[in-house]
């Protein structure tokens, strides 16, 4: 089984369609912590945009693998990509992040992100790089360069995109998969889905019907269907 990775957006923001405690306090994110490292969970996924996610990691007493994202640059200030990195240092508390992704596929290619993450991953302060991606054609453009250590994508029972081009046998390439939950979407009672996701309402009630039918529990399925086993 790949190893598992600890979404932790929601630590430092309001965060998934189906959150309805907010923004968990600090305590409560320590035990989410603890219980994801006493599970041999030992990698956690954070990004200087989730709020104060980083922070709140870098105050944790135990020490996850950390992959962590550039925020776009149209958001950053003057465009400073290293001041950029380096708050992410400072809030993580570390001297090295495992994998630095860039959160906006527009960045990836632009020659001054390149520029910046060789020379930072020369120096060893950047141990592998990566970008999140949302379609299949972004993958295949940032594996086809050989510029990256790794991707991110989207995948779930609801969208099988990236499974049906065949990326997920890719050797070359770490593949971060996110959203296997949908933000917590499939567990959401069918009948109780936001108008905006109203389309989503039948293939709830299919996949719990089906759970139902044959007795199988909804973890168990999504890891299954998505052959992550």
């Amino acid at each position: 089984m790949p190893d598992l990775v600890l979404g932790t957006a929601q630590l430092g923001m309001n965060y998934g369609i189906n959150n309805e405690d907010g923004k968990p306090s600090k305590t409560e994110s320590f035990k989410i912590l603890d219980y994801a490292y006493n599970e041999n969970i030992k990698m956690v996924d954070t990004a200087l945009a989730y709020g104060d996610s980083e922070k709140v990691i870098g105050d944790y007493k135990n020490s996850f693998k950390i992959c962590s994202k550039m925020p776009s640059l149209s958001n950053m200030n003057n465009g400073d990509i290293e001041k950029t990195f380096n708050k992410s240092l400072n809030n993580l508390k570390v001297e090295t992040i495992d994998y630095y992704l860039i959160h906006d596929f527009q960045d990836a290619l632009k020659q001054d992100v390149i520029h910046f993450l060789k020379k930072y991953k020369k120096e060893g302060i950047i141990n592998n790089t990566g970008v999140s991606v949302y379609e299949p054609e972004e993958a295949d453009k940032i594996i086809n360069t050989g510029l990256y250590d790794s991707i991110q994508i989207p995948l779930n029972i609801l969208d099988t995109r990236f499974l049906q081009k065949g990326l997920l046998s890719n050797k070359n390439i770490t593949i971060f998969i996110r959203s296997i939950f949908l933000q917590g979407l499939l567990f959401l009672d069918y009948d109780k889905t936001p108008e905006n996701l109203s389309e989503a309402s039948s293939y709830l009630k299919k996949i719990n019907d089906f759970c139902d039918d044959h007795n199988v529990n909804l973890v168990n399925l999504i890891f299954t269907l998505m052959r992550i086993k």
